[in-house]
């Protein structure tokens, strides 16, 4: 669970709010995350879903989908 709100994201992430706002989206679309302001809360993966076994950082994960949107 992470309580922080959309400006302490952005700036951690260094995402600007409309890159964040989309990310958000799309995350919950994917079913990864569940939101209700201010909570985010990360989903478990039913089935193995990405080939690596090693952990990600979900900044990461924001920060290749905002990549992927350019």
């Amino acid at each position: 669970m992470s309580y922080y709100g959309d400006p302490a994201l952005s700036q951690l992430l260094s995402l600007d709010a409309a890159t964040l706002i989309q990310a958000r989206q799309e995350l919950l679309a994917a079913k990864l995350i569940a939101y209700q302001r201010p909570l985010y809360q990360v989903l478990s993966l039913d089935a193995p879903r990405r080939e690596h076994s090693e952990p990600v950082l979900l900044g990461d994960i924001l920060r290749g989908m905002a990549e992927k949107k350019q």
